[in-house]
């Protein structure tokens, strides 16, 4: 044997396969490429779970914040459709020589308005980004501006109601 040449203490004929000259070389190759198998899986591995955590946190904040947000606006939304059917009918000129009716209509405008009322309350109460909160200022200012127009329409209804000519109605 040559020196620097490693040998084993067994004869050829004893020595192991996998020992032999060329057999080494493709269990380093596969032993190099099972590490950098390990090390690739452990590497996605790892991102999955930074990925997960910050999933977990917009998940948190989608279940207390954004879904109770849009609920409650969904809320107020039915509301004004509300206080619109009821305005809708109340201008109804079938309906305006039956006091029954028309009181009917007003009381589910009064109803409504303070369900909405309550909802609003709920709505401001919730922390909003500053564009969110330049949107809602924007519709809520709106809302004196529709509910003085509705109660003009009520009030023509109320004067409808009044006059006892169905013609001049």
């Amino acid at each position: 044997t040559p020196e620097g040449s490693w040998r084993c203490a067994w004869n050829d004929a004893q020595t192991p396969r996998f020992l032999k000259e060329g057999t080494v070389k493709i269990l380093a190759k596969l032993l190099l490429g099972f590490i950098t198998v390990a090390l690739l899986c452990m590497l996605v591995g790892v991102a999955g779970d930074v990925v997960a955590s910050r999933l977990s946190g917009s998940v948190n904040q989608l279940s207390q914040q954004t879904i109770p947000t849009i609920e409650l606006l969904y809320q107020i939304n039915e509301q004004m459709v509300a206080i619109k059917v009821a305005v809708r009918t109340i201008s109804n000129p079938l309906g305006s020589d039956d006091q029954t009716f028309i009181k009917r209509q007003k009381d589910e405008i009064a109803e409504a308005r303070t369900k909405y009322a309550d909802l609003i309350a709920k709505f401001d109460a919730l922390p909003k980004t500053p564009e969110e909160k330049l949107l809602w200022d924007g519709v809520k200012g709106e809302i004196p501006t529709v509910k003085a127009y509705n109660d003009e329409l009520v009030a023509l209804a109320d004067k409808a109601v009044s006059v006892a000519d169905p013609g001049e109605r």
